[in-house]
């Protein structure tokens, strides 16, 4: 995700801070295993991806509120959602070509 969001030229700092936000969706993942499938000790990847889905666009444009006072520009919303969704197709389909 680095890298995509390096070929966005988004600066490392705040590539970093995006990624350290969007955390809240490690504990999501454990949630919503315990909500929809009851088991308590699990994690589901739905269950992160879901929250990450609705999360990310509210960080980003918490982000772009904060930026140019620390004088970055504010990043496009759009790109920058693109290149999460991007990151997570490719582990995706990394994870099921082993598989087989």
């Amino acid at each position: 995700m680095i890298l995509l969001f390096g070929a966005l030229r988004v600066p490392l700092s705040v590539t970093l801070t995006l990624i350290f936000a969007l955390l809240v969706c490690l504990p999501a993942a454990k949630w919503m295993a315990r909500l929809i499938e009851g088991k308590q000790c699990t994690f589901t990847i739905a269950g992160a991806f879901f929250a990450g889905i609705f999360t990310a666009p509210g960080v980003i444009l918490a982000l772009n509120a904060l930026l140019p006072k620390a004088g970055f520009v504010p990043v496009l919303i759009t790109p920058v959602l693109a290149a999460i969704i991007d990151r997570l197709r490719l582990r995706r389909r990394t994870r099921t070509s082993r598989l087989y």
